[in-house]
C-alpha cells in the first residue's frame, strides 16, 4: 500500500508541476495576446488614418481649385467694377455733350 501512496503522490506532484507550469504559460500567453491586440489596434488606427486621407485628399484638391478660382473671379469682378465706372463716367461725359450740342442746336435752329 505504501507503494500506491508513493506512486499516487509522484502523479499529484507530478500533476501540479504542470498545473504551475500551466500557469506560466497561461501568464505569457495572456501577455502575447494583449500586446498582439495592442499592435493590431495600432494597424487598425493607421489603416483607418491612411483610409481617411485618402478619401479626403480629393475634397482637399477640389477646395484648392474653387478657391483658386474664387480668387480669379474676385480679381475679375475688381477689374469689371472699374471698367464699369469708367463707363459710366463716360455715359455722363457724352451725355453732358449731347445736352451741350442740344442746346447749340437749338439756338441755331430757333434764329439764335
Amino acid at each position: 500500500m505504501d507503494i500506491l501512496v508513493a506512486v499516487g503522490t509522484l502523479v499529484a506532484a507530478a500533476g501540479g508541476l504542470a498545473g504551475l507550469g500551466s500557469l506560466v504559460t497561461v501568464r505569457s500567453t495572456k501577455r502575447k495576446i494583449s500586446a498582439d491586440a495592442e499592435k493590431t489596434e495600432a494597424d487598425a488606427v493607421q489603416v483607418l488614418s491612411a483610409t481617411a486621407v485618402s478619401l479626403l485628399e480629393p475634397a482637399a484638391a477640389q477646395v484648392r481649385s474653387l478657391r483658386a478660382d474664387l480668387a480669379a473671379a474676385e480679381t475679375k469682378i475688381v477689374t469689371l467694377t472699374d471698367q464699369l465706372a469708367d463707363a459710366d463716367r463716360r455715359i455722363a461725359d457724352l451725355t453732358r455733350d449731347l445736352a451741350k450740342a442740344q442746346a447749340q442746336l437749338d439756338q441755331w435752329t430757333d434764329g439764335g
